[in-house]
């Protein structure tokens, strides 16, 4: 997964979402190398996503189905 992807995905220019992903390294939530993603750290990621994550998490299990955001 890119940083270009990534950036895509989130709304973000490159150089922004180069920055989240270095904000999430630091805080040793996340491994990101060569386009490499893991999560390290669900409890404390989940912990710091905005409340839209759960708005959509939410919906997702009212309705048994996921949602399909668009970009």
């Amino acid at each position: 997964m890119t940083s270009t992807f990534l950036s895509f995905i989130l709304g973000l220019s490159p150089k922004e979402a180069e920055g989240a992903i270095d904000g999430l390294k630091k805080r040793e939530l996340i491994r990101y190398s060569k386009g490499c993603l893991e999560i390290i750290d669900r409890p404390n990621l989940l912990s710091s996503a905005c409340d839209c994550y759960t708005l959509i998490r939410n919906e997702e299990n009212a309705y048994g189905v996921p949602v399909k955001l668009s970009a």
